[in-house]
């Protein structure tokens, strides 16, 4: 048994609490936490704020050897041009790329991981490394005559990486932009059928708003297909006609989405997530969500940090640090909750990750000389203890 006493901690609740110490068996799991009392014994006194280990709920990790090669500020137009047979080009090296991006995952806390793949380049890492994954196996194509071709290669990659007996994987569409009308509505099919978590990327640009209330298609994906109007006037109302409203799902970036838009999702979809990647939006559109406005109307957000192909690290500190500057209402509880406890609900796997409960493994660290009212997480030094 190990015993510690943090000075801070985050607790069931997701308050910053203290007073207490934290025991842990040998196997990594919380045996108890009990009240702290003046036999110290065998106890190890930690200073600085302890939390469960993070979950970083949105990635790409078949991305990552494009770090550094596109320039920022691109738009989403130029973005998604530059990324055009981007899988194709891989270097030879990408799986051991992969490893060492995994790896400094795991060293910055990281113990649940959420991950786009339209390809199997992952698959191997994610079996030997100690972080727990859920892959979204995503598919998109404008092309009607490409949906049998996109829907049979999805489903021949979700059976790779769902066979898995550590890791989950499940089905998710690319955006309500990229899809076909055909293709989309037999993978929502899919969807329903599986009732599995999805994932779909949902108003990372203004052009996204352009695209149904305008009818403006966008470069680069709707100018090689015979071009037709959307059949929604919002992209709100495409989610709620396409999306089915008893599967959970987790919208991806929501930069654009307003009060109007938020209204909608919460009260249409059973489950439904909302995940915010700010330091990608800044490199891409240099653009933030409107935060504040999601913490008003749901518990249920979530953060990742996106790929290489659009940060410059993966580090999820970093990612709330930007939201709290540039939201000082923002509590750093609410987002200290957004990279563990909700991340763990979202993946359903709650019983076992996400806060620092007894009969938990959720792999503990500690944000070494951390100070109540602290608003940049990124500055400490962090140190896994379990």
């Amino acid at each position: 048994m190990k015993k510690y006493f943090p000075e801070y901690f985050l607790d069931e609740s997701g308050c910053i609490a203290t007073g207490k110490i934290v025991v842990v068996r040998n196997n990594g799991i919380i045996d108890d936490i009990v009240e702290a009392n003046s036999d110290m014994d065998d106890v190890v006194s930690l200073r600085g704020l302890m939390l469960p280990g993070l979950t970083n709920s949105h990635c790409h990790l078949e991305l990552s050897w494009i770090q550094g090669l596109l320039p920022e500020g691109l738009g989403i137009e130029r973005f998604y041009d530059a990324m055009q047979g981007v899988h194709q080009q891989k270097p030879e090296n990408t799986e051991s790329i992969i490893r060492h991006i995994i790896d400094e995952q795991f060293t910055l806390g990281v113990s649940i991981m959420a991950d786009i793949s339209n390809t199997a380049t992952t698959l191997n890492a994610k079996e030997n490394c100690p972080i727990r994954f859920h892959t979204f196996v995503e598919t998109f194509s404008r092309h009607s005559s490409q949906a049998d071709e996109r829907l049979i290669a999805a489903l021949d990659l979700f059976e790779q990486f769902g066979s898995s007996n550590k890791n989950t994987a499940s089905l998710s569409a690319h955006t309500l932009l990229t899809l076909s009308e055909d293709l989309m509505s037999r993978l929502m099919q899919k969807i329903s059928t599986n009732k599995q978590l999805h994932s779909i990327h949902f108003l990372e640009s203004s052009q996204e708003v352009d695209f149904f209330e305008k009818g403006r298609p966008l470069k680069n994906i709707h100018e090689q297909v015979d071009f037709q109007k959307p059949l929604f006037s919002s992209a709100v109302h495409a989610a709620i006609g396409q999306l089915p409203a008893e599967v959970p799902v987790v919208f991806i970036h929501n930069t654009f989405a307003d009060k109007t838009d938020i209204d909608a999702l919460v009260h249409y979809f059973e489950e439904p997530w909302f995940c915010f990647c700010p330091s990608s939006n800044l490199y891409i559109t240099e653009e933030l969500p409107n935060v504040p406005l999601f913490i008003e109307k749901t518990h249920n957000l979530v953060i990742g940090t996106d790929s290489l192909a659009s940060n410059k690290e993966l580090n999820l500190l970093k990612e709330i640090d930007i939201l709290l500057d540039a939201y000082p209402a923002i509590c750093p509880e609410d987002l200290l909750q957004a990279i563990t406890i909700n991340g763990a609900r979202m993946l359903n796997v709650e019983n076992m990750f996400g806060s620092i409960s007894a009969c938990k493994k959720p792999g503990l660290i500690l944000l070494e000389d951390y100070q109540p009212g602290l608003r940049a997480f990124s500055t400490l030094n962090l140190r896994r203890l379990e």
